[in-house]
């Protein structure tokens, strides 16, 4: 990793990046930064961290990182409600992530977290229901399994956001 002084760049990101998800990766930049999405990459102990922005809301809508070597795709989903029922198709690995998981303190107990953090999700899977933290309840590693299921994610969360932006 270069030196933290140097402005990270996307090149940067993606130089870490395996070669079979590289072509992904940038069409979901692509998609990201037509809609005026804000791209900021990040140097970190484990590797760089590539974030992007709601152009309308300021919040995060995706971020990439890198943990334990594997390439890690952290999406929020604002609008999970109008799909919590593919969520229940996911391969049993990732609904296993998604049900271990940290819970949210501030939905489970009223309060526990810090001052800035937005509460995090309330939903139903597999007729379960679950109060997780937005900031790791859907945290995926980028794998031949996963990415099927990462794109159609992507995809319904943008549509959503995108009909809301227009509806400002």
């Amino acid at each position: 990793m270069e030196d933290k002084a140097i402005k990270p760049t996307y090149e940067n990101f993606l130089a870490d990046v395996p070669m079979q998800a590289k072509p992904w990766l940038d069409g979901k930049r692509k998609q990201l930064l037509d809609r005026g999405y804000r791209e900021k990459v990040m140097a970190k102990t484990a590797g760089y961290t590539l974030s992007y922005a709601s152009p309308a809301t300021k919040r995060s809508f995706l971020n990439l990182l890198f943990q334990k070597g594997l390439l890690i795709f952290r999406i929020y989903l604002d609008h999970l409600a109008q799909y919590e029922e593919f969520l229940s198709q996911m391969p049993p690995a990732m609904i296993k992530m998604v049900e271990k998981s940290h819970i949210c303190k501030q939905l489970a107990y009223g309060g526990g977290c810090s001052d800035s953090c937005v509460k995090g999700y309330d939903f139903m899977l597999q007729g379960e229901r679950y109060q997780k933290c937005r900031y790791q309840c859907f945290e995926f590693p980028v794998n031949e399994e996963s990415l099927p299921v990462l794109t159609a994610l992507f995809e319904k969360e943008l549509e959503k956001r995108d009909k809301q932006d227009a509806g400002q």
